[in-house]
């Protein structure tokens, strides 16, 4: 976001606080205190992508408390759920053992890396920025199992993390795979 979002972001604040506050005398003045907190700490996003997760909490929150929503809850609905993104990890990781022989023919260029599908992709960046590279990931020691998946994991969220946030500056209209391709 930048400045010229502000008024675009007080239009969301004002429907998430006409949503989620049951106490509609808030003064005017902690109302604006409220939205100068909220829109620094969220000012990385585009407005877009706010404009959405404050969507998306509007409606799917359930009454809870605190009744408005948290910064992090719309950062959350922006990048995902922590859970979800663990779980897709834990998956990815057990897919990475399949994708061995996908990844063998790539390298001696019987496939090309286009035939590759997205979550693949993710693998493969994931891979690298473990264990730099393939070769390594082939070559890790059985003993160090445990400790690999737990750095494959983290690695993973890192990398699902970063592809969220390049979708999210690139504009809704482009493709993951084009960004995964990179």
């Amino acid at each position: 976001m930048t400045n010229k979002d502000k008024k675009a972001f007080a239009v969301l604040m004002a429907a998430m606080h006409e949503v989620f506050t049951p106490d509609r005398d808030l003064p005017n003045e902690r109302q604006k205190a409220r939205a100068q907190i909220y829109f620094s700490t969220l000012k990385d996003l585009p407005i877009q992508a706010i404009e959405k997760a404050a969507e998306q909490v509007i409606k799917t929150r359930k009454a809870k408390y605190p009744p408005f929503p948290t910064p992090a809850e719309i950062r959350e609905m922006v990048f995902g759920d922590k859970d979800d993104i663990e779980a897709e990890a834990i998956q990815a990781w057990e897919q990475a053992y399949h994708l061995d022989r996908k990844m063998y023919e790539m390298e001696r260029g019987y496939i090309e890396k286009k035939n590759l599908t997205e979550e693949e992709l993710v693998i493969v960046k994931t891979i690298n920025l473990a264990f730099g590279g393939w070769g390594n990931y082939q070559s890790r020691m059985i003993h160090n199992e445990g400790f690999d998946r737990i750095h494959f994991i983290k690695c993973y969220k890192i990398s699902k993390h970063n592809i969220i946030r390049k979708q999210l500056m690139l504009g809704t209209g482009e493709k993951t795979k084009g960004i995964l391709e990179e």
